[in-house]
């Protein structure tokens, strides 16, 4: 992925000065993406290693609660890899917005307005309907102005189908920890899934309502982090791309929804 980001970016930087020290940017925010999640993959990996050293030591048992400071680590990588994604979304705008007709003044002054108008850019009108980048967005919110996920250096990491095990007693002292789970395959292979919540949100009646967070889509942690990147990723390759055919000005937003929407083929990564 880094070796395509660099080819198509030092073409677009080819087209101009400007056009170079915008490349640069978005170089940077790009690799800080990877960097996180490269971080995040360290130390996800290394609370896979204590809970298989646990695993082939005792005999077998449904709940560990366990000593884990990679987890803090971890959630420290998510968080700013969450802030950077959201503000790489938000600076595409500097390659995109100058192929627009409008003036700078009428386009949406982050991502999350896009859903305020119709525009005929096909990589706007994809970040606006791709169910990830916006439950991405909505993490992002949630993080900064509803919940946190902060958590203490402990864990309890259950084998799937456990429930309720926490009872009165304990159920203060596991409160601040982070949430894991395990299964063993037919092959006697460990498998170890830090879940994100199926969704953030409630929009029904137009109203937008934190809900009580389930786990039922299984949505692992490293996964939807990789995922997230492929799309900032394959969003910033093609403005480029379309940069590079011609700089020509081509595309509009209207914010009073005056223009028909551009089909655009759905990329699912």
């Amino acid at each position: 992925m880094k070796d395509a980001i660099q080819e198509i970016s030092q073409e677009y930087q080819k087209i101009s000065k400007e056009h170079y020290l915008k490349g640069e940017y978005a170089i940077w925010h790009l690799n800080g993406l990877m960097y996180h999640a490269d971080s995040m993959i360290t130390q996800y990996s290394a609370i896979a290693e204590e809970l298989l050293t646990r695993l082939n030591k005792l005999t077998f048992v449904h709940v560990f609660i366990m000593h884990t400071p990679q987890m803090q680590n971890l959630m420290y990588e998510f968080y700013a890899f969450i802030s950077l994604a959201r503000i790489s979304l938000d600076n595409l705008k500097h390659i995109i917005y100058p192929l627009f007709k409008n003036p700078t003044n009428q386009m949406p002054k982050s991502v999350t307005d896009l859903g305020s108008g119709n525009t005929d850019c096909p990589i706007y009108e994809r970040i606006a309907n791709t169910e990830e980048l916006q439950y991405l967005i909505d993490l992002r919110n949630c993080l900064v102005h509803y919940r946190t996920f902060a958590i203490n250096n402990h864990s309890v990491i259950k084998y799937e189908g456990v429930d309720n095990f926490e009872k009165d007693s304990i159920e203060e002292l596991t409160k601040p920890m982070a949430k894991g789970s395990f299964r063993i395959t037919e092959n006697n292979d460990v498998v170890f899934n830090i879940f994100l919540p199926d969704i953030i949100y409630n929009r029904e009646n137009n109203n937008k309502k934190l809900v009580d967070f389930t786990y039922n889509n299984r949505m692992n942690i490293l996964a939807e982090t990789i995922r997230f990147i492929r799309h900032i990723v394959f969003n910033y390759m093609e403005a480029m791309a379309i940069n590079i055919v011609s700089q020509e000005e081509r595309f509009t937003f209207d914010k009073k929804g005056g223009i028909s929407p551009v089909n655009y083929k759905t990329i699912y990564l």
